[in-house]
């Protein structure tokens, strides 16, 4: 995995497909291993989208705040740029 959400929904993808798998489901022992480690990834999933999400509120603060980047903790990742007045609204500076 490349540590992205489309390598996440890939790896899941990949999964259902083994499950697909006639050859393979015949395979009690693999299949019950192969249920194991899914539900492990099932679990680990939920929780990267579970940061995922609160990364992406984090962002959606920052904007509706109009707060930069450094404003917000680091860990979060989010980095904005501060709007000024003019450029949010589109006034000509020179008025």
């Amino acid at each position: 995995m490349k540590n992205k959400l489309d390598d996440l929904v890939n790896a899941l993808f990949s999964q259902l497909e083994r499950f697909n798998d006639d050859e393979f489901c015949k395979d009690a022992d693999a299949l019950e291993k192969e249920l194991k480690k899914a539900h492990a990834v099932a679990e680990i999933s939920g929780e990267i989208l579970e940061v995922n999400r609160l990364q992406l509120d984090a962002a959606k603060f920052a904007v509706a705040y109009n707060l930069s980047g450094n404003e917000l903790p680091e860990n979060l990742g989010i980095k904005t740029k501060r709007i000024g007045y003019e450029e949010k609204h589109k006034v000509d500076a020179r008025d």
